[in-house]
């Protein structure tokens, strides 16, 4: 959705969204239950499953802004009172959404040093090139690709206090 504009919805697509944003919320906190149980059991998860997680819900914090626009948008038309309520309702379902989504990414980050293929793929040169790459502004995932090795491997070798 980067550098395009955003097609805004009119309030007939409540619906739509009251099922999207539901279901997104359902799946999210199945996935948190999921990641929370792998804590206590290292090695269990794999690097794709891993970074299925941070991929997916990384894309979902990266959208959050476009549903609270979108809703706003809503806000300031006229809705009845129970499009309003309903708008309300969403409002609150995304916030629980951003907050699960930022759980999962936090899990995410404390497993990857747990993998099941947690041997060394970063030599030196390449933490180094990736600290490099994430100071000029180069997002996680293309800086992982650049590297040829998994988000949760780069995560491994540079947590998230390294990278900020």
């Amino acid at each position: 959705m980067k550098g395009q504009q955003p097609q805004w919805k009119p309030v007939s697509m409540l619906p739509e969204f009251t099922e999207m944003v539901d279901g997104m919320l359902g799946s999210a906190l199945e996935q948190l239950a999921t990641l929370q149980t792998c804590v206590d059991r290292p090695g269990v998860l794999d690097d794709h499953t891993l970074n299925r997680f941070i991929v997916l819900h990384t894309e979902q914090l990266d959208d959050h802004w476009l549903y609270e626009e979108q809703f706003a948008r809503w806000k300031r038309g006229t809705l009845d009172q129970v499009e309003a309520k309903e708008v309300n309702r969403l409002i609150d379902q995304t916030t629980r959404l951003k907050t699960t989504n930022e759980k999962i990414l936090a899990l995410a980050e404390k497993l990857a040093p747990y993998t099941i293929e947690s041997k060394r793929t970063m030599t030196d040169s390449k933490i180094e090139s990736a600290r490099k790459l994430l100071a000029s502004g180069v997002p996680p995932k293309d800086v992982a690709h650049n590297l040829g090795v998994s988000i949760p491997t780069l995560y491994r070798w540079l947590p998230a206090s390294e990278r900020l």
